[in-house]
């Protein structure tokens, strides 16, 4: 059923080559209604079309009212059309919810189409070259990165398929939950210590993990110098790339169409949603909220001593022996990892406020990112709405012709294009319990 949906929506939506010749005006009308939107298309010199981009109209606030990571991801565009691929920029708000900074039709994830994409998005305000950037190992990415001097992270779960690829039948789960620990080490020590301790039952799998740049992925390099929010991989982003999975089998021109509704409708649907936060007197997002209750169990736990009224040591009795953090509230610091990754009070932030009565200076200990406040301001509707554009202002551009394309002959694969390293599904024919032979096509009595 799925299948005739498909092909009635291809049937009756432009063909490809008509997209190409609209996309041009598509964008310069988005932009002249919204100004803060950065557009940008490119032909080749036989007028064909090339490449495109847009960003957010918000993209400005946006980055200021978000978490202070972001994730670039490509895909193949599914049009019968097509032979192109979309890269997307993603961040995430306060509420841990993504949010679409820009995204871009180019024709391949090469270093050249990568470096224009990462060019566009600076002219449209957003600071790439100031913020961690998680991505794939994608050759182009990475060459990109290097001469932009981008502070590029690999995702770990990328790794780890690369890892099943190149030792396949070896990287069982015990080997995965060791990878997770080898990157989430909160020292030089303890990061060298558990490769060389796996190296002698699997030197091979040592080795390759060894020499990977533990700057772009291992915890310890930047534990508490770089804030990531507690993400290690690009992964959550995949749920972008199928949410958009009808505008990829679309042509250019409703493609980029696809991503200014859904902006306008996200916008509207979250200051709504923020607005019932503020009237319920809520002075953080909810999954912030509950982010801080889970450590605020732990708080139990702990025992204060305090040097005065600010700054105290908290120690977690659980452990053997206990560990002792030092607590500034003055200077809202405390010495472990979770409340400098995460920009979250941490158990020890909890219980000392509770052990000097003050609970309700909790909220200030908190990124402005998680605030409320901040979530309205980056979706606001009241000051500034999302114009889209109209069918009949679209202008042809007749001289604009499709790209060549060069998808082989036979039918359009409509299964999602495996990650690098990505285990393909293992099916296992049933056999004959007579003679073992195939039991679908076996005539044995």
């Amino acid at each position: 059923m799925y299948r005739v949906r498909e092909t009635l929506l291809e049937d009756t939506a432009l063909d490809y080559a008509e997209g190409c010749k609209r996309v041009h005006s598509v964008l310069t009308l988005f932009q002249r209604g919204n100004p803060t939107a950065h557009v940008a298309t490119e032909n080749s010199a036989d007028k064909r079309f090339r490449r495109a981009f847009l960003s957010h109209p918000d993209v400005r606030i946006l980055g200021e009212t978000s978490q202070m990571v972001l994730r670039l991801v490509g895909a193949f565009l599914k049009h019968k059309g097509a032979d192109n691929i979309m890269l997307i920029l993603v961040g995430r708000n306060g509420n841990l919810e993504n949010v679409i900074l820009a995204v871009a039709i180019c024709p391949s994830e090469d270093e050249d189409n990568c470096a224009w994409f990462v060019r566009c998005c600076e002219s449209a305000g957003i600071g790439l070259s100031s913020l961690p950037i998680f991505s794939d190992r994608g050759s182009g990415i990475i060459a990109a990165a290097s001469s932009l001097q981008l502070d590029l992270h690999y995702c770990t779960r990328h790794i780890i398929g690369n890892m099943k690829t190149k030792f396949r039948g070896q990287v069982t789960q015990y080997v995965e939950n060791w990878m997770w620990s080898v990157q989430g080490a909160v020292s030089q020590s303890e990061f060298d210590s558990k490769i060389a301790a796996f190296s002698i039952g699997s030197p091979e799998i040592a080795d390759y993990v060894r020499n990977i740049d533990p700057a772009r992925w291992a915890l310890h390099q930047y534990v508490l110098s770089k804030k990531l929010y507690g993400w290690r991989t690009t992964n959550f982003v995949k749920s972008e790339n199928a949410k958009a999975l009808h505008a990829r089998g679309r042509n250019p021109t409703l493609f980029f169409q696809f991503f200014m509704e859904k902006w306008m409708q996200m916008k509207f649907k979250r200051f709504e949603q923020a607005r019932k936060w503020a009237d319920f007197g809520k002075r953080v997002t909810p999954k912030a909220r509950w982010l801080m209750e889970e450590q605020a169990e732990n708080a139990r736990y702990h025992d204060i001593s305090l040097i005065n009224g600010d700054i105290g040591f908290v120690r977690d009795m659980r452990g053997s022996p206990p560990t002792r953090r030092r607590v500034n509230l003055r200077e809202r610091k405390c010495t472990c990892l979770f409340f400098y990754q995460y920009g979250i009070p941490c158990s020890h932030i909890c219980s000392m406020l509770a052990f000097i009565n003050q609970p309700e200076r909790v909220f200030d200990f908190f990124d402005r990112c998680y605030l409320v406040e901040s979530y309205i301001l980056g979706n606001d509707v009241v000051t500034s709405n999302i114009e889209l554009v109209l069918d009949d202002e679209i202008q042809v551009d007749g001289d604009v012709q499709a790209p060549q394309g060069t998808r082989k002959l036979g039918r359009l694969k409509k299964k999602r294009i495996p990650s690098q390293g990505e285990m393909s599904e293992q099916r296992s024919t049933q056999k004959c319990s007579r003679c073992g032979h195939n039991r679908r096509t076996c005539r044995g009595q």
